[in-house]
């Protein structure tokens, strides 16, 4: 497994199952407020759940530069490497030993390009997930608060309208 594998199993780790548990959650919730059930204790706690996950929504937007900075270093260990190969290829010429390392820094070198492709593959893939995740987080939150706010509503009309009977 490369590291852009990690990466991505990361993503899905830390992204993609916490909104699916708390996406089927919320419209549990909302659909029993809705109809009229309690409910509001579990909105509350599920709110609290959508701010910790913000804070992972903030840790990756961190790690998404970090990774800009690897990908930046790997890079330039690539031209190193490049030039490296450039001068013991003019070695090789006269050196057996030289010739063999040849070899090998190029199957480095192919080696490190590809695991670099998968690293901007798996960080391209960062930014999108993020923005889905802020989007999942705002939208949860916006159908958590109407459902709470229609419940109340509902609470203080039926208050109201027993009140209006008794007088």
């Amino acid at each position: 497994m490369g590291i852009g594998d990690s990466i991505r199993k990361q993503i899905s780790n830390l992204i993609n199952n916490p909104s699916k548990v708390l996406g089927d959650k919320a419209s549990v919730i909302i659909k029993g407020i809705n109809a009229g059930g309690g409910g509001l204790e579990e909105a509350e706690k599920l709110l609290d759940e959508l701010k910790n996950l913000e804070k992972r929504k903030e840790t990756l937007q961190a790690a998404e530069q970090q990774l800009n900075n690897i990908v930046n270093t790997v890079s330039a260990t690539k031209k190193t490497a490049v030039a490296l190969k450039e001068a013991n290829t003019i070695g090789s010429a006269l050196n057996p030993a030289a010739a063999a390392i040849s070899v090998v820094q190029d199957k480095l070198q192919n080696k490190i390009e590809k695991e670099i492709e998968d690293v901007k593959s798996a960080k391209d893939a960062l930014g999108p997930a993020v923005d889905g995740l802020g989007n999942f987080i705002g939208d949860t939150k916006q159908k958590l608060a109407k459902a709470i706010a229609d419940k109340k509503k509902r609470d203080q009309l039926k208050k109201d309208r027993e009140e209006a009977l008794r007088n």
